[in-house]
């Protein structure tokens, strides 16, 4: 976990960095814990407006899943249920990004490491793991 100083930078900015790999373990062991299941093979489109005050999910043939206490959406800023939690539009991003999970070849163990040929072109390595012995 990372705690960022953009408070140095005015009062009001606050950033805490959980790295992806930590998070998805706490929420998968929580998960595994609660007896909850997971639903595939289907495509949500929004809540099911007859449920004003419980959670339920509509797919796209308007079947109806759930009541939910949670509904965890990971589908990125062009999920088809945004307008449900904000009415701003997703900006289309000006960059890409590609990541991969390699191994460790001893380039900065341990250590974030990046390097710049320009703002545009960047070079970000962090060691996420340990490989098989």
């Amino acid at each position: 976990m990372f705690d960022f100083a953009y408070a140095d930078l005015d009062p009001r900015f606050y950033a805490v960095v959980v790295h992806r790999a930590a998070l998805h373990g706490v929420l998968w062991d929580a998960f595994a814990a609660s007896g909850a299941r997971i639903e595939t093979g289907r495509m949500i489109t929004g809540p099911d407006a007859r449920f004003r005050d419980r959670l339920s999910l509509q797919d796209n043939t308007g079947q109806s899943h759930g009541v939910y206490g949670l509904a965890v959406d990971a589908t990125g800023a062009h999920s088809p249920l945004r307008n449900t939690a904000s009415r701003d539009a997703a900006l289309p991003f000006a960059y890409g990004a590609v990541w991969a999970d390699v191994a460790d070849f001893g380039l900065a163990p341990h250590t974030l490491v990046q390097r710049y040929v320009t703002a545009r072109q960047i070079l970000r390595y962090l060691p996420i793991g340990r490989t098989a012995a």
